[in-house]
């Protein structure tokens, strides 16, 4: 089952969140793939280690973000509507 983390940390099931809410998702994951994620790696709170920081375009954000999935349910739900 694909997760969804909300803004304040709580993971939901994709298959429970709003059409509304999917859509908003989707277009924040299009943006941020247009802009650009940083990804940190290795442990920033330990001050002996050091970390990297890379950044992700295009596809790599899309992917990194599971775009598909909220995609697919999206369409899953017009499928459904469209059937009854």
């Amino acid at each position: 089952m694909d997760m969804h983390r909300t803004r304040d940390g709580k993971l939901i099931p994709i298959s429970q969140m709003t059409d509304a809410h999917l859509r908003n998702t989707i277009s924040l994951i299009e943006r941020k793939a247009e802009e650009g994620v940083e990804l940190v790696t290795g442990d920033m709170f330990d001050r002996d280690q050091e970390c990297e920081i890379d950044e992700i375009l295009g596809d790599d954000v899309r992917r990194f973000m599971n775009l598909a999935a909220y995609v697919a349910e999206l369409k899953r739900r017009k499928f459904e509507k469209e059937s009854n």
